[in-house]
């Protein structure tokens, strides 16, 4: 098993749209690496949005939990961080109601 997570390792190389796509077909390892390589820009709009640290954390661990559930319906589109709290802050869907804009 340690073999298979070995080589499912992606690179700069492999672009946003390939690891959404590799997500949708089941690939979990796909959706790590975009919540690695996400997770900064999304905790630092979310502390922006909250100016709460703890807050943060949690609208962000939400954001991804949301985009883990839709992420069969999600459209590749750049820019994934963002796309997620503005579908959980400016009501674009997936589930919103909490939190507010501001």
């Amino acid at each position: 098993m340690e073999n298979i997570a070995k080589l499912n390792h992606f690179g700069e190389d492999v672009s946003n749209s390939e690891l959404v796509k590799k997500s949708q077909l089941g690939d979990k390892s796909a959706f790590e690496e975009l919540v690695k390589r996400h997770q900064e820009l999304v905790f630092s709009l979310s502390f922006k949005l909250t100016g709460n640290r703890e807050l943060a954390n949690d609208v962000a661990q939400e954001a991804f939990i949301l985009s883990l559930i839709h992420i069969p319906a999600h459209e590749t589109k750049p820019n994934l961080g963002c796309r997620l709290l503005l579908e959980k802050w400016g009501g674009g869907g997936g589930g919103g109601g909490g939190g507010g804009g501001g």
